[in-house]
């Protein structure tokens, strides 16, 4: 029997394990491999996707509710922001708002200091212009004090400034009746200067000669008393 020599068989082993050595390495390459694609194309897709729209955040801080805007707006505004409710609601009721909403003398401003009863007239310039002999120790009252300062403004001013003068609106029934005789007329005046347009034309009509036909006198054969036939 011819026996394997020990170096061959040392060769077979060590070429084994080589092979098996770069068989891993070759699996743990592609396995990295792989992996990296894998990777990638998640990442790619992701950002290939668009993004989805976050919804705006509602603020509601610091806004009112309705009842509060409601009360403060009656407290701005007093009877007018309650007319304006009313129009809204029913537009019947436009015409008898627009002849309510006239200028009111009444001030728009109202100061806490003016719900004082008396008010003290200080001594200056101003004194000599509202004081009066009746006066009892320099207070008048509140309202007959705002009076004097209106008369001492007016005389300065020799009379009412054009700019303090309140101006009525104008009916706004009679503007409407206004507006709609205007509507009308300007109605009829377009119907009457495009009137030609309505007007047939017969294209046999011959332009340079005009035909004419007399028709007999309906009078021929009637008598008071008689009734001749024709």
């Amino acid at each position: 029997m011819v026996r394997p020599r020990r170096g061959s068989a040392l060769v077979t082993i060590f070429s084994t394990i080589s092979l098996l050595d770069y068989l891993f390495h070759f699996v743990q390459s592609v396995l990295r491999y792989l992996v990296a694609v894998i990777i990638f194309s998640s990442l790619f897709m992701a950002l290939s996707e668009p993004e989805a729209k976050r919804p705006c955040p509602v603020h509601t801080k610091g806004l009112l509710d309705e009842e509060e805007e409601d009360r403060l707006a009656k407290k701005l505004l007093g009877d007018i922001h309650e007319r304006l409710e009313e129009s809204s609601s029913d537009d019947e009721e436009e015409t008898c708002l627009e002849e309510d909403s006239r200028v009111s003398s009444s001030s728009v401003w109202r100061d806490d200091d003016d719900a004082v009863d008396q008010v003290q007239i200080l001594n200056g310039k101003t004194a000599v212009l509202l004081k009066r002999s009746s006066d009892s120790g320099g207070c008048i009252a509140a309202g007959e004090y705002q009076s004097r300062l209106r008369k001492a403004f007016q005389r300065q001013q020799h009379g009412t400034p054009k700019w303090a003068k309140l101006e009525l609106k104008k009916d706004s029934i009679q503007g409407k009746g206004d507006d709609s005789d205007a509507e009308v007329e300007a109605v009829f005046n377009e119907m009457t200067r495009s009137s030609v347009r309505y007007v047939d034309k017969d294209p046999f009509l011959v332009k340079d000669i005009v035909s004419t036909f007399r028709w007999p006198d309906i009078t021929v054969g009637y008598h008071d008393s008689v009734i001749v036939v024709l």
